[in-house]
């Protein structure tokens, strides 16, 4: 008896030392295969959250099924300095996951003008900055560079059946700002003159400042969301401002041209179309780390999906 005892007491103690070992041995490496495959390369650098909380300017709450990453996975994110016309393009959905994606975010205090985003690359409280005015003739004296990123550009469109065949820019001017009524003062067609706008108001205020620099759209102009422009269009006494690069324009409608030239990425690339806002990278010399990741990532086909998702042309 005495015997059986010891023996069951030695059973009992070697499977407690199994379970101890089990429960104490320590997690496996998720990078060892890694290490094995690729020698002693670096592992790659985490994946940054698709949550911004600039995008709204409070945190976004995750989907009940998707956990947050750990607070180290955006350890290596930079903030970059934005300007304030740059920035409602960045904070559109796709653009700011992909640019996270990349590593950066916009500086949680808004800058007060582009001059002032590449003020803060100069005095390096920024490793660069997304701007969309040209760079101040003392910049490139200091070494700043800009990098073009893409172009935002804008039209003039109307029904198929409209038969203006092209506008002058100061009929643009004139039609914008309520100076022209009807369509014979522009010098096509008779009838009183119905003008759509976009109706977001920062894309409107970048219209006007590509359109008609210096002026307003008059008070006659309605504003109206993209989806409702091939119904609003359907009229052919109206015209509308739009964004080109959403795709293809309906078959309804149609762009006008400008000095006789069409609203296309290669007449504003060669300076025959003039009404485009580029956006560009700024650095101080070379790109550091974050903006090469950035601009690297912007020119594959992610990047240009992107951008085209945030109403962009590439560069």
């Amino acid at each position: 008896m005495h015997t059986i005892t010891v023996v069951s007491f030695a059973c009992a103690a070697v499977a407690m030392g199994v379970v101890a070992a089990v429960h104490t041995a320590p997690e496996p490496d998720p990078h060892a295969i890694a290490r094995a495959l690729g020698g002693t390369a670096s592992p790659l650098p985490p994946i940054a959250p698709l949550h911004a909380t600039w995008m709204a300017g409070a945190p976004t709450p995750a989907p009940a099924f998707e956990s947050r990453p750990a607070a180290a996975a955006s350890a290596a994110t930079v903030d970059f300095a934005a300007g304030p016309t740059a920035l409602p393009v960045w904070r559109h959905a796709e653009l700011a996951a992909f640019a996270l994606g990349c590593g950066a975010q916009p500086q949680p205090n808004p800058c007060a003008s582009d001059h002032d985003a590449v003020q803060r690359v100069l005095a390096g409280t920024a490793e660069f900055a997304v701007v969309t005015s040209a760079l101040h003739a003392g910049d490139a004296a200091a070494g700043v560079r800009a990098h073009p990123v893409g172009t935002e550009l804008y039209a003039l469109v109307v029904a198929t059946q409209n038969t203006v065949p092209s506008l002058t820019r100061q009929q643009v001017r004139h039609l914008l700002t309520g100076d022209a009524v009807d369509w014979r003062d522009v010098g096509s067609g008779v009838g009183a003159m119905v003008v759509y706008v976009p109706r977001e108001a920062d894309v409107a205020a970048r219209a006007t400042s590509v359109l008609i620099p210096g002026d307003r759209f008059s008070r006659a102009c309605i504003p109206i969301a993209a989806a409702e422009l091939p119904q609003a269009l359907a009229q052919p006494n109206a015209i509308a401002v739009v964004r080109l690069g959403r795709g293809l324009l309906p078959t309804t409608l149609r762009a006008v041209p400008i000095e006789w030239t069409p609203p296309t990425v290669d007449a504003w690339r060669m300076g025959a179309y003039a009404y485009g806002l580029p956006f560009a990278v700024v650095t101080t010399g070379a790109p550091g780390s974050g903006a090469a990741r950035l601009l690297a990532r912007l020119r594959d086909a992610d990047g240009a999906a992107a951008l085209a998702a945030a109403g962009l042309h590439g560069p």
